[in-house]
């Protein structure tokens, strides 16, 4: 449904409709076999990979509750498993009283499939000691660059593994090459990073948990610089968040992953 406001400028009255973007993507023109996207200001017809990720963006829950192709229960790691329910129990100060089947049933991290339960996308990427091998996009390449442009650099790695090991792995990779300061205290000499440790953690779990697992071939990308980090998340803005809305500092929160936050929440 449209928003209608009325603003006035320079003396002069305006109607601003705004339409925002609808959640049962693809749109159809009548008679249209083919959906078309926006690209700058002009139309074009939608490309394959385009077409598929418009549907994964309308089906319910998107690409995260998807079952996973290929993927089965026995993917899953039972000590990832264990630990995220440790790790809930101790969060909530009680017992959850569940098998860790219906525990992941609960998250929607195992779906329906026919007559059995199957891991969702999430579940794989969350509980599957190696991940990749079905989602290979759910990595991580981290760069460290010699000086201020992507010349040349000094270190690199690829990071593999469930969501939470590759926001440690990354963080630790930005430890590793961050400058350390000492400052002294009172008496005490005291240690300070570069940057924040609340800074750092902040935005590689953003990165993970915000970005477009449908997109393929594209992976997180955390790039770092003499003089600055930078941190690439594939995916456009979620229906709901504008650029406008940014510049003018509104609150925005729509999760593309509400299964993912979920779990990195507790």
């Amino acid at each position: 449904m449209p928003t209608i406001e009325f603003v006035s400028n320079q003396g002069l009255e305006f109607v601003v409709v705004t339409c925002p973007q609808g959640a049962r993507k693809p749109y159809l023109v009548s008679g249209e076999t083919r959906p078309y996207v926006r690209v700058g200001s002009s139309n074009r017809e939608a490309q394959d990979e385009e077409v598929r990720r418009l549907y994964i963006e309308g089906s319910e829950g998107g690409f995260e509750a998807l079952p996973c192709r290929n993927a089965t229960i026995a993917d899953l790691s039972e000590a990832l498993i264990a630990a995220y329910v440790r790790r809930r129990e101790e969060t909530s100060g009680q017992s959850l009283g569940l098998s860790w089947e219906e525990a992941l049933q609960g998250l929607g991290c195992l779906v329906e499939q026919g007559e059995t339960w199957v891991p969702a996308n999430a579940g794989i990427m969350l509980f599957a000691a190696e991940p990749q091998r079905f989602i290979g996009q759910a990595e991580v390449a981290c760069v460290r660059f010699k000086g201020t442009d992507v010349v040349s650099y000094v270190d690199r790695r690829d990071l593999r593994g469930p969501l939470y090991q590759l926001v440690d792995d990354a963080e630790q990779f930005i430890y590793r090459h961050m400058k350390v300061g000492r400052r002294i205290e009172g008496f005490v000499g005291v240690e300070y990073r570069e940057y924040p440790d609340e800074a750092v953690r902040e935005v590689l779990v953003n990165a993970v948990v915000h970005r477009d697992y449908s997109r393929r071939g594209q992976r997180i990308r955390v790039f770092m610089f003499d003089d600055r980090i930078e941190v690439y998340s594939p995916g456009t803005l979620p229906p709901g968040i504008s650029l406008e809305k940014m510049r003018r500092l509104e609150p925005q929160s729509v999760l593309r992953n509400p299964i993912i936050v979920g779990v990195f929440r507790m």
